[in-house]
């Protein structure tokens, strides 16, 4: 059996460790979030601290860190201030512009014009949503908590609204994982796609009457 290495959080160097849970936890799948503060400017930004947590209703959370020097980060003071927020799911064809749009922009800079995005109107809340993207999901902010240590917020947001590309959705309204064709993050630089799928015959994920 291989030896494992113990890690303590709090006797570990946060570049370490940023690695080591970066590393390991991984695909996570990467929200494209935009946002509007209150004059109507609009943000783009990506966040792999991400995920759903409920489908009825369907809620989603993002973690939220800081800028170096302890700034926050745009989306979250547009977020807090407007209630507002639509995660764009990315792909293998916005990828790089996804990439573009984590770069440290100056407050205040539209990252769709940087990234060469295209802003779509969403249908219930302010912020955009990205043209691009196969996936919308527009949301309401529920609850923002700052986590008890650390400069992270983990921001919880109901979803009132669900843009699908009508090539992505198949048979009994199951997602086309081909179409979609998702990215996911793993660490630095380093993403992966949507590779071999397999099947596992259990019957308690029966509840809707199909399999998953």
């Amino acid at each position: 059996m291989t030896t494992k290495i113990r890690y303590l959080p709090d006797q570990t160097d946060p570049a370490r460790l940023y690695k080591l849970v970066a590393g390991l936890v991984v695909p996570r799948p990467i929200a494209l979030v935009s946002t509007v503060d209150r004059d109507g400017r609009a943000n783009l930004a990506p966040f792999s601290w991400f995920n759903a947590v409920s489908t009825d209703p369907p809620y989603l959370c993002i973690s939220i860190g800081r800028h170096a020097g302890d700034r926050p980060k745009d989306t979250l003071n547009n977020i807090l201030a407007t209630g507002e927020f639509v995660v764009n799911l990315v792909g293998e064809a916005i990828a790089p512009q996804q990439d573009a749009c984590a770069q440290a922009h100056p407050s205040g800079v539209d990252e769709f014009q940087a990234s060469g995005l295209t802003p779509a109107p969403a249908s219930l809340v302010r912020p955009p949503c990205v043209a691009e993207s196969k996936a919308w999901f527009e949301c309401t902010l529920t609850q923002a908590l700052p986590l008890p240590r650390g400069s992270y917020t983990l921001v919880l947001g109901e979803v009132v609204a669900i843009h699908v590309d009508s090539d992505v959705v198949g048979a009994q309204g199951r997602i086309d994982m081909a179409a979609l064709r998702g990215v996911g993050r793993l660490a630095g630089r380093d993403y992966c796609r949507l590779g071999d799928a397999f099947s596992l015959e259990h019957d308690s994920f029966n509840r809707f009457g199909q399999r998953p």
